[in-house]
């Protein structure tokens, strides 16, 4: 959850600046010891864009939704898009590949990995819920960087919350 909620927070900044990032893949963070964001390959991010902005799909490298490769241009959505698959891979501890088939059934906590079985159903429910919102066909349903950003904080201050508790019962 902290890498998800520093790479949201850093795409709503650049979102806020009016920068899109064109193409997000794991491969391009970088974390360290403590699982913080320690370094983000910028290599392939676009110029200023708004929602009239065309954006060719030569410069946009790895994955991008299908109503981009439908011909439509490249969004601020897009990247919010693209934030869902890896979203959607850290839950699944799977590589999507450029054709996530996962989409077809998206249903919040259906496809969670095993090792998120002591995380609480609520915050399960509510990080799939997530991440099928930014995968959404549809680029006017998904949400924008700055809605992706204040659900996971509050996902992770629930999540925070549970785990403080349950130490304090284990405690007494």
């Amino acid at each position: 959850m902290n890498v998800a909620t520093q790479l949201a927070d850093l795409l709503a900044w650049l979102h806020k600046k009016k920068i899109a990032v064109g193409s997000i893949i794991a491969s391009c963070i970088m974390i360290d010891k403590e699982v913080n964001i320690n370094v983000f390959d910028f290599g392939y991010i676009c110029n200023r864009v708004n929602e009239d902005s065309v954006i060719p799909l030569d410069y946009v490298v790895g994955r991008y939704p299908e109503d981009v490769s439908k011909g439509w241009h490249w969004t601020m959505k897009s990247d919010v898009y693209i934030f869902g698959l890896l979203l959607m891979e850290l839950i699944t501890k799977t590589k999507l590949g450029s054709n996530p088939s996962v989409l077809d059934n998206c249903k919040p906590g259906s496809f969670v990995h095993k090792s998120f079985e002591d995380v609480d159903d609520q915050t399960v429910f509510g990080i799939t819920s997530l991440a099928c919102g930014c995968v959404s066909a549809d680029p006017g349903e998904r949400p924008t960087m700055k809605m992706v950003l204040n659900d996971l904080d509050k996902l992770r201050k629930r999540e925070g919350k549970r785990k403080r508790d349950e130490n304090e019962s284990t405690i007494e």
